[in-house]
C-alpha cells in the first residue's frame, strides 16, 4: 500500500506542474519592459520552474520546438572517432542483413535494428562524407533521416529526467535512474579481450559466475525506508545528469571540412524558420506581433533555469550533510524564495528562529535554519521534507494525479 504522506505530496506536485502557466515575458530580452528602461530583467524563482514545468508537460509550442531542437542538438553534439568508410558501413549493413535472411532468428533481426539505429542516430553517414549532412542541417547530395524511436525516446528521457529532478526538490525519492547501468557479463568480456578490445578484466567485480558480484547488486537494490542523509546520492545523481542534459545544448562539433555545425540557437532559429513558412497568410497576419524567442534568449532561458535546478538541487545536498552551519543564499533556495533580503530583515529584527553565525553575516547554524524551514509560519517560503518512502513516479501516473484531482 502506498503511504498516504506519498500520495499526498504527488497530489500537490501534480497540481503545481499542470496547472503553472509559463510566460515568455521574463525572458524576451529585447522586449521585456525592464530592457526596455534600460534595467535587468529580474526573473523569479517561479518563472524559473514554470519553464521547466512547462518542458515537463510538453502541451505548448514552445516546449514541442524545445525537444525538437534538443533531440537535434543531441545528435550534433555526439563526436565519435569512426574510422569507417561508407563503403564500410554499406557491407557491415549487408552483412548483417545477410546473416538475418539466413537464420531468421529474432536475435539477428534485433542486431540488424540496432546498427541502422547506431549509424542514423550517431550521423556515422555524414561524419564520413562532406555530401552527406546530418539531419538538421541542410543536404548537398543526401540528408540523413533520425530513427523516429530514438527521437521519442530521447525527448521521453529527457522529461523524465528533468521530472525526477522536481520530484527531489518536493522531496520526493524516485527508485529510478537515468544513468545506464548496463551489466556486461563474464563471457562477453572474454570475447571482447580475446579480439583485442578490452585490455584486462577487473576479478573483483566479477567473482559471480557470468555477472557482478553480488555486492554491487546489493548496492543498486531499492530498499523499503529511507532517512534524510539517504537522499544525497540521489540529489548528487539528478545534478550530474542535468549538467549532462545542459551540455548537450552548449557543445560544439566540427564536421569534416572544418565547418562548426550548427549550435542550440542556430537550431531554434531553423525551427522559428520552418514553423513561420508553416502557416497559412491568415495565420501570419494574426500573429504578425506575436513575440517569439530568439536562439539566443531560448538558450539562455533553458539554460538559466536548468541551472537554477541544480542549484536548487546542491542547495538540498548541503542540507543532507549536516554540518554546523547553512549558508543563507542556499537557505533562499531550498525554501523557493526569490531572494534573501527578506531573511536577512528577519534575522536583524532578532525574532527569528534563525540564528546568525557571529562575523558571518551569510550564514546561520544549521539545526536553526532546518527550525526555520520546517516552521508553519514560513508561509511565503515552500520547503518539501524528505519523505521516508520511495515512490515510483513516472510522467503517467503524474498526469493521472492531476487528473483526478481535476475531476474531485
Amino acid at each position: 500500500m502506498i503511504n498516504p504522506e506519498v500520495i499526498k505530496r504527488l497530489q500537490l506536485l501534480s497540481k503545481d506542474i499542470y496547472s503553472s502557466n509559463f510566460s515568455y515575458d521574463p525572458f524576451l530580452v529585447n522586449h521585456s519592459e525592464g530592457a526596455l528602461k534600460g534595467m535587468p530583467n529580474k526573473r523569479r524563482n517561479s518563472d524559473f520552474f514554470n519553464l521547466i514545468f512547462a518542458l515537463i508537460k510538453n502541451e505548448c509550442s514552445f516546449s514541442d520546438q524545445f525537444w525538437t531542437t534538443y533531440v537535434f542538438a543531441t545528435i550534433a553534439s555526439t563526436k565519435l572517432n569512426s574510422t569507417l568508410s561508407i563503403e564500410s558501413t554499406s557491407k557491415l549493413i549487408e552483412i548483417t542483413q545477410d546473416r538475418f535472411k539466413k537464420t531468421k532468428l529474432k536475435e539477428d533481426e534485433n542486431l540488424l535494428l540496432e546498427l541502422i539505429d547506431f549509424i542514423s542516430t550517431n550521423s556515422l553517414l555524414s561524419n564520413e562524407s562532406t555530401l552527406i549532412s546530418s539531419a538538421n542541417t541542410p543536404s548537398m547530395l543526401a540528408q540523413q533521416t533520425i530513427n523516429e524511436k530514438f527521437f521519442n525516446e530521447t525527448i521521453s528521457k529527457g522529461r523524465d529526467l528533468l521530472m525526477q529532478a522536481v520530484c527531489l526538490i518536493y522531496g520526493i525519492p524516485n527508485t529510478k535512474s537515468s544513468l545506464d547501468y548496463s551489466t556486461p557479463t563474464k563471457q562477453q568480456l572474454h570475447s571482447l579481450k580475446e579480439i583485442g578490445l578490452i585490455d584486462n578484466i577487473n576479478y573483483e567485480y566479477l567473482r559471480d559466475e557470468g555477472d557482478y558480484s553480488s555486492n554491487l547488486k546489493e548496492q543498486r537494490d531499492p530498499r523499503n525506508e529511507i532517512h534524510t542523509r539517504d537522499h544525497l546520492p540521489y540529489l548528487v545523481e539528478k545534478e550530474m545528469e542535468l549538467r549532462i542534459f545542459k551540455n548537450r545544448m552548449a557543445y560544439e562539433r566540427v564536421d569534416n571540412s572544418g565547418e562548426y555545425l550548427p549550435k542550440f540557437d542556430a537550431l531554434w532559429e531553423f525551427e522559428n524558420s520552418k514553423n513561420q513558412n508553416k502557416k497559412n497568410v491568415i495565420s501570419k497576419l494574426i500573429a504578425k506581433d506575436e513575440l517569439v524567442l530568439t536562439g539566443l534568449e531560448a538558450y539562455d532561458a533553458i539554460i538559466d533555469s536548468i541551472e537554477h535546478l541544480q542549484a536548487c538541487l546542491q542547495a538540498r545536498e548541503n542540507l543532507c550533510t549536516f554540518s554546523e552551519t547553512y549558508q543563507l543564499n542556499d537557505l533562499k533556495l531550498v525554501a523557493g524564495l526569490d531572494n534573501i533580503k527578506s531573511i536577512k530583515n528577519e534575522i536583524t529584527l532578532g525574532e527569528s528562529i534563525l540564528k546568525p553565525i557571529k562575523d558571518n553575516p551569510e550564514k546561520v547554524t544549521y539545526d536553526s535554519a532546518i527550525k526555520w524551514l520546517n516552521d508553519p509560519k514560513r508561509r511565503k517560503a515552500k520547503f518539501y521534507s524528505f519523505l521516508e518512502d520511495y515512490a515510483d513516479v513516472s510522467l503517467e501516473n503524474l498526469k493521472e494525479f492531476y487528473a483526478t484531482e481535476v475531476n474531485l
